[in-house]
């Protein structure tokens, strides 16, 4: 776990080949620990997403794919609805929509929009993907639609931005 800790910082200096040694070896760990009769499968499915999204920022993206999906499949088999579901789906939206692949791409938002409205409503990760489901209509050239989505984005995230300001308030 901690070596994962240790990819994550590589990876956000932009040092990927670095961040990927370190996802490895996290990766042999966990996956020896398993052997042994240990079970791991929610550190073994978040190594999977970091390798995943080292991946696609290399620009390696049917092997991130590749290990999105295996991520998924462990996320799902421990909660079919839950945040991480909805997480991984916009990771695989997010590489469809870089392949060109945009009715893919919409398929795997409209997954992840689901699972995000129903159980996270009104929250930032909403606003994000309501904005990813904008740049897909962008790229369609569908521009009302990319509009309305961005403008659904933009009040959720109005709305957050006037409760931190007021909550700021309340700190002394």
């Amino acid at each position: 776990v901690f070596y994962t800790s240790i990819g994550i910082v590589h990876k956000s200096r932009g040092d990927l080949e670095e961040a990927m040694k370190w996802f490895q070896q996290s990766l042999d760990i966990v996956q020896q620990l398993q052997q042994n009769g240990a079970s791991h499968s929610l550190v073994l499915a978040n190594i999977f997403n970091e390798i995943g999204s080292t991946n696609r920022a290399k620009g390696n993206l049917d092997d991130a794919l590749q290990w999105f999906h295996r991520s998924l499949a462990i996320f799902k088999e421990q909660s079919p609805k839950s945040l991480s579901v909805a997480a991984l789906s916009n990771n695989i939206e997010k590489v469809h929509l870089a392949k060109g692949e945009l009715d893919k791409a919409m398929h795997w938002m409209e997954l992840a929009l689901a699972i995000q409205e129903q159980e996270a409503p009104a929250s930032l990760a909403l606003a994000k993907m309501y904005n990813n489901v904008g740049e897909v209509y962008q790229s369609k050239g569908d521009l009302d639609q990319a509009m309305m989505w961005f403008e659904r984005a933009a009040v959720i995230e109005k709305r957050q931005d006037s409760g931190m300001r007021n909550g700021i308030g309340l700190v002394d």
